[in-house]
């Protein structure tokens, strides 16, 4: 059985730790410090009760939110598990009252890019524009 079930900070930590993109480098306490006296939401996507995705936001200002972390494992990737969190995420962020979500992403990650246009992120500013490679792109779309 697959299910999104919203969870604590500590299971998209260790669902972090399990993306290669991130390097393995998550710190929990950084993690934890980040959103601490936020409002936030971190989702988990669930196969037969093992955990494979995640995706984790907080609020930015009473009318914004940041979706600031999310990836899915390997092994379970291509079958739309990440648009499945992001819509929930957009769902749940819209039944709290915000009126737009913000996201960054960077060249690494192409799938990410076309993800997010594809689902109506717009493009509104750059940063890092040292490296190409480095290079965040940031998003932005109105619920």
């Amino acid at each position: 059985m697959n299910v999104i079930i919203i969870a604590g900070i500590e299971q998209a930590f260790l669902l972090a730790n399990q993306i290669p993109e991130f390097t393995g480098d998550f710190d929990y306490q950084e993690m934890v410090d980040k959103i601490a006296g936020r409002k936030c939401l971190s989702l988990i996507y669930v196969i037969d009760d093992t955990p494979v995705a995640f995706k984790l936001g907080y609020e930015i200002n009473p009318s914004e939110f940041y979706s600031w972390l999310g990836g899915v494992v390997p092994g379970h990737r291509g079958y739309g598990i990440a648009k499945k969190l992001l819509l929930k995420q957009e769902s749940w962020a819209r039944e709290q009252g915000y009126s737009a979500i913000r996201v960054k992403s960077m060249n690494d990650f192409p799938e990410m890019l076309c993800m997010l246009i594809s689902n109506g992120y717009l493009i509104n500013d750059v940063s890092n524009k040292d490296s190409p490679k480095d290079l965040k792109i940031h998003f932005y779309k109105n619920l």
